[in-house]
């Protein structure tokens, strides 16, 4: 499962996350009261993307691409002024999220969603196009953020989107180790 994420993510982005070491990340300041939003939540952090931004980062996708995420597309093209989707693919254990899933009544397009818009998201991360807010901290964070690599296990490496307390607000694997 593992490979198919990282064949995916690879396949839908437009950045090489592998070649990034240190990165300083610049956000955005808009209204989320009048512009339409999507909001990504994860265990420490919410994320905060204008759907306008979301919408021209796809239309620069292939036509291939762009197919392979319809659930996304209906989704963004919906009345709704503000999207939350919780990030159940990556940020939590079975465990964890299966209660989620429980509580919630998240339904098996809520998680389609989830998968179409994590690589489109690193993106906008990297590109400045977010806002995110510290759980912990209770307040918006615009300063500080960095995207750093770091080692795991046997060569595994990843990418760690962290506050400048050093708290990790995002994850990716970018190099499976042995």
């Amino acid at each position: 499962m593992l490979l198919f994420l990282l064949n995916k993510i690879a396949g839908f982005s437009q950045i090489d996350y592998h070649s990034i070491d240190n990165q300083k990340l610049t956000t955005i300041r808009f209204d989320t009261i009048s512009e339409r939003t999507f909001v990504y939540i994860k265990p420490n952090a919410r994320l905060y993307f204008r759907i306008s931004d979301i919408k021209h980062s796809i239309d620069s996708l292939s036509k291939t691409k762009y197919n392979k995420i319809s659930g996304l597309i209906d989704t963004l093209n919906s009345k709704q002024n503000k999207i939350e989707i919780i990030d159940l693919g990556y940020s939590y254990g079975n465990e964890d999220r299966e209660k989620i899933i429980r509580k919630r009544k998240i339904t098996n397009k809520i998680l389609k969603i989830n998968d179409e818009f994590e690589s489109i998201g690193l993106d906008l991360i990297l590109n400045g196009k977010f806002m995110v807010y510290s759980i912990k901290d209770k307040k918006m964070i615009f300063e500080g953020l960095k995207a750093i690599k770091s080692d795991g296990l046997y060569g595994t490496e990843y990418l760690d989107f962290i506050f400048p307390d050093k708290t990790k607000f995002y994850n990716l694997v970018t190099a499976l180790g042995e």
